[in-house]
């Protein structure tokens, strides 16, 4: 008997990627894609953009200008939390479907997959941990050696756009 992720698949609606570019879907700009094969049937599941080193450039333009220009930076930290629990409800509302696609993107059993450790409960939980110091993190005075005329003053606030892999 031969078993298939397709059904699945398709239960979950599993996307086709493109880029999430400055509020849009394009495309990757050379057309780049990348084919996801579950690794345990060999099955295509989904087919992804591959963003080309224009198509990063153009995130990250659009990113800094979204920060220079968006509310975040001057926003404070209870609304910035407020944001953060909104995602968090939709991690947990979400979960059961997170798993499931955790499942079929890794090929693990989904009894590993909703495991506290590798779950969207985790996720939610290390997202409403970090939350919680949102707008507590607010700066110190560190005072110098005995004797010093002066005081260091620390100020946390945005530093700007960061692009990962």
């Amino acid at each position: 008997m031969t078993i298939s992720v397709l059904p699945y698949r398709d239960e979950l609606k599993v996307a086709e990627g493109r880029l999430y570019v400055d509020g849009q879907w394009p495309e990757a700009s050379d057309g780049g894609t990348w084919t996801h094969v579950h690794p345990a049937t060999n099955e295509e599941v989904a087919h992804f953009a591959v963003a080309s080193a224009a198509d990063v450039d153009r995130a990250v333009h659009a990113a800094r200008r979204a920060f220079d220009e968006g509310p975040w930076p001057s926003m404070k930290g209870r609304d910035r939390k407020l944001l953060l629990r909104r995602y968090i409800d939709a991690l947990v509302d979400n979960a059961d479907e997170i798993n499931r696609l955790q499942s079929l993107d890794n090929g693990l059993p989904i009894s590993f997959s909703s495991m506290y450790q590798v779950s969207a409960a985790f996720a939610a939980d290390i997202f409403d941990y970090h939350a919680g110091w949102v707008d507590k993190l607010t700066g110190e005075t560190i005072p110098h050696f005995a004797g010093a005329e002066y005081f260091s003053y620390t100020l946390r606030e945005p530093v700007g756009v960061a692009a990962a892999i």
